[in-house]
């Protein structure tokens, strides 16, 4: 849940910073940089996904 709620977190800044333009003193970095955290984000995702195994999943 932790993960979702740092993904969200995320995408909700990246699209604040989009919208301020790139007039914005720290535009292009705050963009890259906020782009890379996604991307390793969804990156560890996968991963917990792939070697878990569906391991401890709740089915109800």
């Amino acid at each position: 849940m932790l993960d979702i709620a740092l993904l969200m977190a995320n995408a909700s800044q990246l699209k604040a910073v989009m919208e301020q333009g790139p007039s914005f003193g720290f535009y292009t970095p705050l963009i890259v940089l906020i782009s890379i955290s996604l991307a390793l984000q969804i990156a560890v995702g996968v991963l917990l996904i792939f070697l878990g195994g569906g391991r401890g999943l709740v089915v109800m």
